[in-house]
């Protein structure tokens, strides 16, 4: 993959972390895919604790297919189970995790490339009159570093009608020891009279954001979001990280399946 495709993925990752994604819902629907396909800027960091940013234009994917699939940015999942009115929805989703070439920070110089990997496991969806719910566990599953994630989001949704779709999101993501080594450690081989060896535990990213559409007619619409996450204190303190607040900005011209 190549580091502008990498980069691109990686923003639309974050973006959605632990956004509520794609939620079984009652109602009429149309046969097939649904949803809106877009693509966009992102301005983000160029790695997960670091202060450089980059701009890239990105995919939008926002579908689901007949209650059944769905991929949003770059969360993609069936469901296995669900309750009759849709509301409840039991499955298997995966996402991406992305890692770091030594070029990515001065502070990276001489560290060993951090491999991109896949993470997948049981995903639960609720969607109820307050807001919407999603619990997930995930395990790796491409050989890269090992390690779990427990996230739970909310997202809650505050505008609705023909023009606008708007709502707000939190979650948490506790990252395990193995995981959280794998990309914010420092071997006795890396370290380095300004970065010493450094062997972090578990820790619990927050996650806090606002996505949303504005349509400017039945086929086109504006697509945008804004996702700030926190690095738990075993990542931000890790010698590699300038930063614990990594946020990502993005905006895209959309089409309504």
């Amino acid at each position: 993959m190549n580091n502008s495709i990498r980069a691109a993925l990686c923003i639309a990752l974050i973006v959605c972390g632990t956004c509520a994604h794609s939620q079984p819902s009652g109602g009429d629907k149309k046969p097939g895919w649904s949803g809106t396909v877009g693509v966009g800027p992102f301005i983000f960091p160029r790695y997960n604790g670091g202060n450089a940013l980059r701009v890239l234009p990105a995919p939008l994917l926002s579908v689901t297919y007949e209650d059944i699939a769905y991929v949003d940015l770059l969360r993609a999942g069936v469901y296995l189970l669900s309750s009759a009115d849709k509301k409840m929805g039991l499955g298997f989703a995966v996402e991406p995790r992305f890692g770091f070439r030594p070029g990515y920070g001065p502070r990276l110089t001489g560290m060993t490339t951090r491999r991109d990997r896949l993470e997948g496991g049981p995903s639960f969806d609720w969607d109820n009159e307050v807001a919407a719910i999603n619990l997930a566990y995930f395990g790796e599953l491409s050989g890269a570093g090992g390690g779990t994630s427990a996230r739970a989001s909310l997202y809650k949704q505050f505008l609705k009608n023909e023009r606008w779709d708007a709502g707000v999101l939190a979650g948490v993501d506790r990252i395990s020891a193995k995981t959280v080594n794998y990309f914010f450690g420092v071997s006795a081989t890396e370290a380095i009279a300004t970065r010493p060896t450094y062997q972090p535990g578990g820790t619990i990213n927050f996650n806090l954001g606002l996505s949303g559409t504005y349509n400017l007619d039945k086929r086109h619409a504006l697509m945008f979001g804004v996702n700030s996450t926190r690095l738990g204190g075993s990542a931000a303190n890790s010698p590699i990280v300038e930063t614990r607040q990594a946020t990502i900005y993005y905006v895209g011209y959309g089409w309504n399946l």
